[in-house]
C-alpha cells in the first residue's frame, strides 16, 4: 500500500523518507512489510500521503459494536419521560 500511495504521488524512497525523516532503508522496509512504523509515524505517512490512519491499517471502515442490550438501555434513556415531567 504505501509503495502504490508512494507512486501516486511521483516521489522515490528517498524523498519520503526525507520529507518523514528516516532513512531511506527504514522506509523501504515498511514498504515491504519487513517493519512497521509506530503510531506517531503512521500519523506522519497519513498526512503526507493525505489518507486516514485506518486506512494505512487496511480498516476503510472502522466498525464500533454495541449490544442490542446496550442500545436499549441507552433507548430507554433517551425517552423515558423526565422527573419534572411526570
Amino acid at each position: 500500500m504505501l509503495s502504490a500511495l508512494r507512486e501516486v504521488s511521483r516521489q522515490s524512497q528517498q524523498e519520503v523518507a526525507d520529507k518523514l525523516g528516516v532513512s531511506r532503508s527504514t522506509y523501504a522496509k515498511w514498504e515491504i512489510s519487513a517493519r512497521e512504523p509506530d503510531h506517531c509515524m503512521l500519523v506522519k505517512i497519513a498526512d503526507l500521503f493525505a489518507v486516514t490512519t485506518d486506512y494505512l491499517l487496511a480498516r476503510p471502515h472502522a466498525v464500533v459494536s454495541y449490544s442490542v442490550e446496550a442500545l436499549l438501555e441507552v433507548y430507554d434513556r433517551l425517552t423515558r419521560p423526565k422527573m419534572e415531567d411526570a
